[in-house]
């Protein structure tokens, strides 16, 4: 998967969640977009890099049902 097919399945999934605001982690997109957890975060590296991508936190329940906060990334108005 090439950054620009990242973007666009990330364009895709925020447009079905209808909010610009969503963020995804690495878990999230590695399962929805059915790819490696090490290939999403190679290409979210260079999106980062380039500006189309920006990193931020989102809470999530842990699996013993704490809330914890952990890495998530969004579109930029660049993306």
């Amino acid at each position: 998967m090439t950054e620009d097919e990242l973007v666009k399945a990330l364009t895709q999934l925020i447009e079905k969640h209808a909010n610009p605001e969503d963020a995804f982690s690495v878990a999230e997109l590695s399962q929805m977009l059915g790819i490696a957890d090490s290939t999403v975060r190679k290409r979210l590296r260079v999106a980062l890099r380039r500006g189309r991508l920006e990193y931020c936190r989102k809470n999530t329940i842990s699996i013993d049902g704490r809330t914890i906060s952990v890495p998530a990334y969004r579109l930029t108005s660049e993306g």
